[in-house]
């Protein structure tokens, strides 16, 4: 069937037949994806797709050009990115019906992930699209996508990138990666227990980047709810040997506090075990970390602690417990 294509529309069709051809250079690839994504984005604006069947018909050399092998495959990173940008762009916009089908959307997705591996700093010049891409994935439904698809391995790629990176980003877009990781597990089910093991494991003392602990510990923290059953299913022992032995037991907590409150020293309740005497404002704990890091681990490891007694049903009162009124 005929449309009557807008001039709009016209451009459109044009870009996407363009791309379909992928005989030009890099430099005037990325111009085609740059206009491409423009133009999705104005057509979206105008009209409704889903109520408008030329640009439906504008849109279909675009939506096959982009997601075909030899464009999801290029070997140039900033081509990947305005690829999965352009891709973002179409699938959020698009409503009324699925621009791509399962394969398709499980291709999409791993190339995101692969360029999130790729593009990990600022260092790298096209770190400011790559940013753009993050705040896509943030605010559009691609972690429920990813659930939804059970891409349990990419996920897990993708954790382990975002824990990894923290420490080489700014607060806002750690706050992205933040979004994105809760997002996922709540929506997981079941929950991949491999995406719990990485988060306790990122929370250990060993863990020499503090900002991948402290992102894998807000996440877990946000998540308590979703996590605490899996927690329940791990043997607690282990779960403290997976930390380093980091975790203390009640017995444990009620020992330290005792010898803390013969000692006159108030709000530095730390294992024994692991406290070593340091100057007032730093404590050794395998290499010196600030007062406010060090205090962000110590509620960390007490929020895993609780969970951990909560689920397994240890809680242990003593006389010394009840009379200074002390919940753990």
């Amino acid at each position: 069937m005929a449309f009557k294509l807008t001039n709009h529309e016209k451009q459109l069709w044009e870009a996407g037949s363009k791309l379909l051809y992928l005989q030009f250079p890099t430099t005037e690839l990325l111009l085609i994806l740059q206009d491409i994504e423009t133009l999705v984005m104005r057509s979206t604006v105008r009209v409704n797709i889903s109520n408008s069947e030329s640009l439906k018909y504008a849109m279909h050399p675009v939506r096959y050009a982009l997601i075909a092998k030899q464009l999801l495959s290029h070997p140039d990173v900033d081509v990947n990115i305005s690829v999965a940008c352009c891709i973002c762009v179409i699938i959020r916009t698009v409503v009324g019906y699925e621009p791509y089908n399962n394969e398709q959307m499980k291709d999409f997705l791993e190339l995101v992930v692969i360029t999130f591996e790729k593009v990990s700093s600022p260092s790298r010049g096209c770190y400011t699209k790559m940013t753009r891409l993050l705040e896509q994935l943030r605010v559009g439904k691609f972690p429920v996508l990813m659930c939804d698809l059970q891409l349990d391995g990419l996920i897990v790629r993708l954790f382990t990138q975002f824990l990894t990176a923290a420490d080489f980003n700014t607060i806002g877009i750690v706050l992205k990666m933040k979004k994105i990781m809760t997002v996922i597990i709540k929506e997981s089910k079941p929950l991949n227990s491999e995406l719990v093991k990485l988060l306790v494991r990122c929370v250990r003392r060993e863990n020499q980047i503090p900002s991948s602990r402290r992102l894998g510990g807000d996440v877990l923290k946000n998540c308590a709810a979703e996590l605490k059953p899996y927690l329940a299913d791990m043997d607690a022992n282990k779960v403290n040997n997976s930390l380093g032995g980091t975790i203390s037991t009640t017995s444990d907590r009620i020992h330290m506090l005792k010898l803390k409150s013969q000692e006159g020293i108030r709000n530095t309740v730390q294992p024994v075990t692991n406290y070593q005497h340091g100057t007032r404002d730093t404590v050794n704990l395998q290499g010196f970390h600030s007062e406010n890091e060090r205090t962000h681990q110590s509620n960390m490891l007490s929020f895993l602690s609780k969970q951990l007694a909560e689920v397994n049903g240890k809680h242990k009162r003593t006389t010394l417990h009840r009379r200074n009124t002390i919940c753990f």
